[in-house]
């Protein structure tokens, strides 16, 4: 079972464009497309318009995450197995298990595929993920989830710096800044570091996932046969 499309598209797409179109309405409020009444034609045109501009932020988002330069966005200081947890190999990063679930679910690859599989097999997620990929739908949600915290960290961040070079320009020329606009640095500040946070919680949440319903999946199928 998948995750509905128009769901994934809400969630990931739609929203952080949304969001952003909120922002540019509080910065740009004469542009002609605020001014249209809410009649049933114009909702749908704004539908499409959050659609399509979700995708080019998605699509953003994915070029700075995999940039040399840009990917610091994106990342944080990744954590160290502890003595009693093993590191697994994902797909786009690591997984850390508890070590007696990840050597239970390395001697179930072994014994599932008739060689030994080990915790930095090449391939160990394709692995994992081949016998339930048709039993993953909570996977989906958290990537979508991610995919969304992800696109909103990077608004977050280029709304911040946008604030920051308003404000010194407006100082540069004499002129005081709005209020307000010191109250929007601070959040889009906290929202950067909290959808950051958000965003790489949910995906090595759902980078681990497949491993977990892997080890259940196999231990049912090892019940079965008794």
């Amino acid at each position: 079972m998948n995750l509905p499309l128009q769901i994934y598209d809400f969630i990931a797409v739609i929203f952080p464009a949304a969001m952003l179109l909120a922002i540019l309405r509080t910065e740009i409020p004469s542009l002609p497309i605020w001014q249209q009444s809410y009649q049933i034609g114009n909702l749908a045109i704004m539908l499409i318009v959050s659609y399509i501009l979700g995708q080019v932020i998605q699509l953003i988002a994915r070029v700075l995450e995999k940039n040399k330069y840009t990917k610091w966005l994106f990342y944080r200081k990744e954590r160290v197995p502890s003595p009693e947890e093993i590191e697994l190999g994902a797909r786009k990063s690591k997984v850390i298990l508890a070590r007696k679930q990840a050597q239970a679910i390395l001697t179930g690859l072994s014994e599932f595929y008739g060689f030994p599989v080990a915790a930095d097999e090449k391939g160990l997620f394709e692995l994992v993920y081949a016998p339930v990929h048709d039993r993953l739908a909570k996977r989906d949600v958290f990537l979508a989830l991610s995919n969304m915290m992800r696109a909103l960290a990077m608004i977050s961040f280029m709304y911040g710096f946008y604030l920051v070079v308003k404000i010194v320009i407006s100082l540069c020329w004499g002129w005081q800044p709005i209020t307000f606009e010191y109250w929007f640095l601070g959040i889009s500040i906290l929202s950067y570091f909290a959808f950051r946070k958000g965003y790489l919680d949910n995906k090595n949440f759902s980078e681990a996932i497949p491993y977990g319903a892997f080890l259940a999946w196999y231990q049912q199928q090892k019940l079965s046969k008794k």
